[in-house]
Formats: C-alpha cells, sequence, structure tokens
C-alpha cells in the first residue's frame, strides 16, 4: 500500500484554467486509474475553481472582447475551437475510457 500512496502523491493533478489562470486544488486529490491497468494516471482535488470569479471574469474580460467581435469572427473562433475538439478527441476519449468503471479510482 506505501508503493500506491508514493505513486499517487507523484502523479500530477488535473488543473483547469478558468478566470485566466490555471487551477489546481490544493488538497491531495482523488487518485484516478487506468481502468484496465490499475496504474494512477491522475488525481482530481477537492475543491473546485472560484465559481464567482469565473462569472466575474467571464463578464469583464471575455464578455467585451466577445461583443467586439463580428457574427462572422464568432463563428470562425467556433469552428476554430470545433476542429481543435477535434483533433484532440481521440486522446481525450481514450484517457476517459480508460478511467470509466474502475474501483480502483474510488481509492
Amino acid at each position: 500500500m506505501q508503493h500506491h500512496q508514493e505513486t499517487t502523491l507523484t502523479t500530477p493533478k488535473l488543473e483547469s484554467y478558468a478566470a485566466g489562470r490555471w487551477f489546481a486544488a490544493q488538497d491531495d486529490g482523488t487518485p484516478i486509474a487506468d481502468a484496465v491497468t490499475g496504474e494512477i494516471v491522475t488525481r482530481i482535488g477537492g475543491a473546485g475553481p472560484d465559481v464567482a470569479g469565473m462569472v466575474d471574469h467571464a463578464r469583464t474580460v471575455g464578455g467585451p472582447v466577445l461583443r467586439e467581435l463580428t457574427f462572422h469572427q464568432q463563428a470562425e473562433l467556433l469552428r476554430w475551437d470545433g476542429r481543435r475538439t477535434t483533433r484532440r478527441s481521440s486522446s481525450n476519449f481514450r484517457c476517459a475510457y480508460s478511467c470509466v468503471g474502475n474501483p480502483a479510482r474510488q481509492a
């Protein structure tokens, strides 16, 4: 069990980009294991980002920038994001499928 604890603490925590910065919870996080191999692939912290700060950032930073864009510029941003998401989807799905339904995830 000691090996599992050491592996867990050296595994990177999943981070989120919110309100103009990267966020990772300050706690050790819950280990997320590969459903097939049992290997810990990441950890998810218990405390989430500041939602009120995210809303404020969207209203004061993102909103004004988006309102300055034309309809066609907004559409181009959506197309760009869709292409980026599609390119990354296979690796995202691989990661998601490897972590679903694993009892070790609850460890």
